[in-house]
């Protein structure tokens, strides 16, 4: 059964040309065209929306509604009541913007899984943008993320009802212990912090991050495909938010998928793909190249020792895992607090036997651990997550890990709300 498609378009006829013959070979039974106004301060602007807005001329059997506006609402107004008035109308809907080209197998697959999942409240997104690497490989038709993505999308009206637009329950969500359940470091919290102060205060306008943001409060899912499926073409300078071409994102090749689907026997997050979405395509990374000065580590490394009571010190003992410039540092950052390291630990080195401040170096596998023992790993780079995996290979349950970045891998990387 086809599905209800929402058009957001804008001032690109180029591109809207390209995509709405998409939908045109669709041919859903309704549609529906949502357009902002021109911005005053844009010379020229009002011609090209009326450009764009006369490409949209429907030759086959289908229901019609233009919700357009006549001023500048915005990114942010426009698009959020643009399908609220969508979802007024229909239950669910597919979602393309003007720049973001479908493969045609894209409509199926948002048929099926408009129907397969309709009663389960946790899955609210289904996209069909795939941003991994080449080698990305699942068995499955799809997988299922935290992270909500928006060039070529749908969902129903019983998740886009929840849409906290505003943000009204930021300020007390990003208090409450639920807000630890969506980052795995510090440097995850703070982008997601920026990033939600910023939409709250006005300084993104976007409906999107909103989105992204209900879906953590609600402890949501996103669909997202094996294979891509959605390509933007709209990288450019003339674009309002696209801009700067990006390797990542930008014309990504579009593919067929097969059918018929295999579905994930649960729904859980894969979390290597959506580590890899917030490293890369969040550049999360970004901020952690940018926490290379001992000040800024200091500030990550206090975080992490204030939500360790002070019992967890003192009932075990204390190791640092590396003897590097950094592990000295954490050394003397735990010594000048009154927390004493037994040994630096490290694995398959030649320092093993050597002191380093008083303290000696030992091989991880030579020492007899006790469940209350912690282990500080001040390994740097991102393969301290292999490290820590190793680590977790040796040491009894009980024994905690924890590094620099507030990483704590002993239970396994997962979403706690899994």
């Amino acid at each position: 059964m086809k599905k209800p498609v929402a058009f957001i378009i804008f001032n690109r006829p180029d591109t809207t040309a390209i995509v709405f013959e998409e939908i045109r070979k669709y041919s859903p039974k309704q549609l529906f065209v949502i357009a902002d106004g021109p911005r005053a301060s844009k010379e020229g602007e009002a011609q090209l929306c009326a450009d764009t807005r006369a490409l949209i001329q429907v030759d086959w059997d289908c229901d019609v509604t233009y919700i357009y506006s006549d001023e500048n609402q915005g990114c942010k107004k426009r698009i959020s009541s643009g399908l609220d008035e969508v979802f007024s109308y229909v239950e669910d809907a597919i979602i393309l913007e003007d720049d973001c080209l479908p493969h045609t197998d894209f409509f199926s697959f948002c048929e099926e899984l408009l129907e397969y999942y309709r009663e389960e409240e946790k899955v609210m997104t289904i996209a069909g943008n795939n941003f991994q690497l080449p080698s990305f490989q699942i068995d499955e038709s799809y997988y299922f993320s935290v992270y909500p993505e928006c060039w070529g999308w749908a969902t129903w009206k019983r998740a886009w009802e929840k849409i906290d637009i505003s943000l009204g329950e930021w300020s007390k969500y990003k208090e409450s212990n639920e807000f630890d359940e969506i980052y795995y470091d510090v440097f995850v919290k703070e982008f997601w912090e920026k990033t939600f102060d910023d939409v709250a205060n006005g300084l993104i306008d976007s409906w999107a991050y909103p989105w992204v943001f209900t879906s953590f409060i609600n402890k949501g899912y996103t669909i997202l495909p094996k294979k891509n499926l959605v390509s933007n073409i709209g990288f450019s300078k003339e674009a309002t938010h696209t801009k700067e071409y990006n390797d990542l994102l930008a014309e990504l090749p579009v593919y067929p998928i097969d059918y018929p689907l295999i579905h994930p026997k649960k729904i859980v997050s894969n979390f290597e793909a959506d580590f890899f979405t917030t490293e890369n395509i969040f550049n999360v990374k970004l901020l952690k190249e940018k926490a290379s000065t001992t000040v800024l580590k200091m500030k990550f490394i206090e975080n992490s020792v204030e939500v360790m009571s002070p019992n967890n010190f003192e009932v075990g003992e204390l190791y640092i895992f590396g003897s590097g410039e950094w592990g000295e540092f954490l050394q003397g950052y735990m010594d000048e607090r009154g927390y004493r390291v037994k040994n630096f630990l490290v694995m398959e080195s030649n320092n093993v036997g050597k002191v380093l401040n008083g303290i000696k170096i030992k091989d991880i596998r030579d020492i007899r651990f006790k469940a209350e023992d912690i282990i500080l790993v001040s390994i740097e780079g991102h393969h301290d997550r292999k490290v820590i995996s190793l680590i977790n290979d040796l040491i009894p349950e009980g024994v905690k890990i924890i590094n620099w970045k507030y990483l704590t891998y002993k239970e396994g990387m997962q979403y706690k709300w899994q």
